[in-house]
């Protein structure tokens, strides 16, 4: 512990949640900062002047002077931020609770009733921070979510979060794409004043466009509901609003379908449905069957064959398929109880210690992982559509992960609308991502996709 009432670790975590978790803008939740300023470096220098002022002594807002290596340690954090730390997950959570509640309520943190019960919580926080007064702490006003916000989405998004992704700058992106090595020749001795020039590679290139999406998430809230009735929820709320991101990317992801009638013809897909986002997989493998096949029937599954039927998938995807650890298998809970039961891996003179009949779960086959997902639907036809109707049959779907890359513009955010019309308010969380196969899928066997398994 420090002479300024900081832990080296409290003194890290309040570094970095400046550093990391401030957005940078110029339109903040309660004020202004000056055209063309830097929230972040703003809230930076500010920090910077307060710690200065601690070393020497003068409107210090601490009780005693901060010790040099400590004031080093908060400077560095800033700047240089490293990983994550119990301190500043529980800053985050906090951070992420008054902004739910401020933007719901739309007051300013102090003005909230469980504002004391924060405040104590974090009384070394407080200390160091004068929340009411500019240029002592009121820029530090949260103005939106943490990382670890983010973070839940990423988590809670299990088929989206299989992909690589990137930091988009802009809604549309030009991004290059490697394709192909080049290709290395023999070569000879030269003998000669004027040699050959080695002959040259020609590595395979080409150019994406990302265009980022915007996902909404837009929760009413009446007006009869209080803070003391909000604050119980909290947990709830933001987790519901996570799940409903996710389950937007996931199933974009898997059964988006941008032509005016979506193939699933059962359902009522409308123009501001998630799956109008982009072109899915399942949408992909159907469009380029009639050349690479890779849409496969597998009404012969059974226990003693499923295995040779995915087997034939993975050698069908040629190339794609070489590496068991870049492919993925998006199951439902249908199918994966299906897979749980193959003959070479529910019994334990087969699989060992490890058969499911033994321990009732099983992680992947044949190197190839399992990702679980609500998403790849269990109420198709024969043909892998959903048409309200017939709705016998499961599916799955194979995908070679590093053949597909996701678009993050921004994360996600909050607002909150007021509507007294309606009696409502209504908490508005949004987020722009895009997501596109690098590769020519119409060529290219990047994924499989297997239909008309009797459930």
């Amino acid at each position: 512990m420090g002479n300024g009432n900081f832990s080296a670790a409290e003194l890290e975590a309040i570094g970095r949640l400046v550093g990391n978790s401030m957005r940078e803008s110029q339109e903040k939740v309660f004020g202004k900062v000056a055209e063309g300023t830097s929230l972040k470096k703003m809230v930076q220098d500010e920090v910077r002047t307060i710690l200065r002022k601690s070393v020497s002594g003068h409107g210090v807002p601490w009780q005693a002077p901060l010790p040099p290596e400590d004031v080093f340690r908060l400077e560095k954090a800033l700047y240089e931020p490293a990983g994550k730390s119990d301190e500043l997950i529980r800053l985050q959570k906090w951070n992420d609770e008054v902004y739910t509640l401020c933007s719901i309520l739309k007051v300013h943190p102090t003005q909230l009733a469980s504002y004391g019960t924060f405040e104590k919580q974090w009384s070394e926080l407080s200390k160091a921070l004068n929340t009411q007064t500019a240029g002592s702490g009121l820029e530090w006003v949260p103005t939106g979510y943490s990382s670890r916000m983010i973070e839940f989405v990423e988590i809670a998004a299990m088929v989206a979060n299989q992909f690589q992704s990137f930091q988009q700058p802009t809604s549309t992106y030009v991004y290059p794409v490697l394709l192909s090595d080049g290709t290395a020749y023999l070569g000879s001795e030269q003998t000669s004043n004027s040699p050959s020039m080695y002959r040259a590679s020609t590595p395979g290139t080409d150019n994406l466009t990302f265009v980022a999406k915007k996902l909404i998430a837009n929760y009413p809230v009446s007006d009869e509901m209080t803070e003391e009735s909000i604050v119980p929820v909290l947990p709830v709320l933001q987790a519901s609003i996570a799940r409903a991101m996710a389950k937007a990317m996931d199933t974009a992801i898997i059964n988006g379908d941008t032509s005016t009638t979506h193939f699933d013809t059962g359902y009522t897909v409308g123009t501001d449905d998630a799956r109008r986002a982009w072109i899915g997989l399942r949408k992909m493998v159907s469009d380029a069957n009639g050349t690479l096949g890779l849409k496969q029937d597998g009404s012969t599954w059974t226990s003693a064959l499923g295995l040779g039927l995915l087997r034939a998938l993975v050698e069908d995807m040629k190339v794609y398929g070489l590496a068991a650890s870049d492919l993925t298998l998006l199951l439902n809970t249908n199918m994966f109880n299906k897979y749980k039961s193959l003959d070479q891996v529910s019994t334990t003179d087969k699989f060992g210690t490890a058969a499911t009949i033994k321990n009732g779960t099983l992680t992947g086959v044949d190197g190839i992982g399992f990702t679980l997902s609500q998403h790849v639907e269990e109420m198709q036809n024969d043909t892998g559509i959903y048409d309200g109707t017939t709705t016998i049959d499961t599916q799955f779907l194979l995908v070679h992960k590093p053949s597909f890359i996701r678009g993050v513009m921004r994360g996600m955010t909050l607002e909150r609308v007021r509507k007294p019309l309606y009696g409502n308010e209504y908490l508005v969380s949004t987020m722009r991502t895009a997501w596109k196969c690098i590769r020519d899928y119409l060529t290219e066997p990047v994924a499989g996709w297997s239909y008309n398994i009797t459930k």
